[in-house]
């Protein structure tokens, strides 16, 4: 979803829903182990983060393209899906390098 968004320009836009993101990210893992003192709700709380960043950008997105369809200016879809594809693959694959060792420690805990 942010490459569509730094595909159509809209830097300023991407960094500020990008922090968004990682504040709620963060405040509901943290919020949920203190709330029910469980490591398990910390996954809970990064999916909810997740979660709300993508409904956050799918609605910016819309909201951009049906401003730039409303106003006679058609930017190129082709153009930006090219742009977001290779940006969401590499995040997936950073997203994925990155946590994978968060969720084995949160399922062995689970065991001790």
């Amino acid at each position: 979803m942010n490459g569509a968004l730094l595909g159509s320009q809209n830097f300023r836009l991407s960094a500020m829903i990008s922090m968004v993101i990682w504040i709620i990210y963060y405040i509901g893992a943290i919020g949920l182990a203190i709330i029910f003192r469980s490591l398990d709700t910390v996954v809970i709380g990064w999916a909810f983060g997740i979660f709300a960043g993508v409904i956050i950008e799918l609605f910016a997105i819309i909201h951009i393209m049906s401003k730039y369809e409303t106003t006679g200016y058609k930017k190129n879809y082709n153009a930006i899906f090219a742009f977001s594809l290779p940006v969401l693959f590499s995040s997936l694959i950073s997203y994925g390098a990155g946590y994978a060792d968060r969720f084995v420690v949160t399922g062995l805990t689970s065991l001790s």
